[in-house]
């Protein structure tokens, strides 16, 4: 039998996550999806700069919006939580941002190594050639001395 845990949701970065085995004072019961973990965990966040890890088979984990995509009504929207939407998109727009910055810089490294690849691809081809015509030339070379040695004789 595998003993790999397997996830039961398919969350997204940004889904707002509610955990219900959590009491309802406890600063965890709500949490930001940010990305699957390795050993059956999601890694989760306030948004505040709190990270921690909930079990990936933990049923009673439920999508209750997303911060992302979903905006609360204006009417029951405190300023408190106008503060921490805003937080929240201002830290997924950093992180989206990061991970642009992260995606050029490996095709830039990507296309340099391509770029070097052929380079050193035309150089052994010259090297190649140049071999092939020095041992050309070896040849010529002892074909004359060859010629040299019988027309001495």
């Amino acid at each position: 039998m595998n003993s790999q845990v397997k996830p039961k949701y398919k969350f997204k970065f940004g889904d707002l996550i509610e955990n219900h085995y959590a009491s309802e004072d406890n600063p965890r019961r709500i949490g930001i999806f940010i990305r699957k973990k390795s050993k059956g965990h999601f890694e989760m966040t306030d948004g505040k700069g709190t990270f921690w890890l909930s079990a990936n088979d933990n049923d009673k984990l439920v999508k209750i919006g997303n911060i992302i995509h979903d905006t609360p009504p204006a009417s029951t929207t405190t300023p408190e939580d106008k503060e921490a939407f805003a937080r929240i998109n201002a830290i997924y727009y950093s992180e989206h941002q990061q991970f642009l910055n992260q995606r050029r810089e490996l095709a830039d490294e990507k296309l340099r190594a391509d770029q070097l690849t052929k380079v050193a691809e035309d150089l052994n081809n010259e090297l190649f050639s140049a071999n092939m015509t020095i041992e050309g030339l070896e040849l010529e070379v002892s074909s004359l001395q060859a010629r040299l040695r019988e027309e001495e004789e």
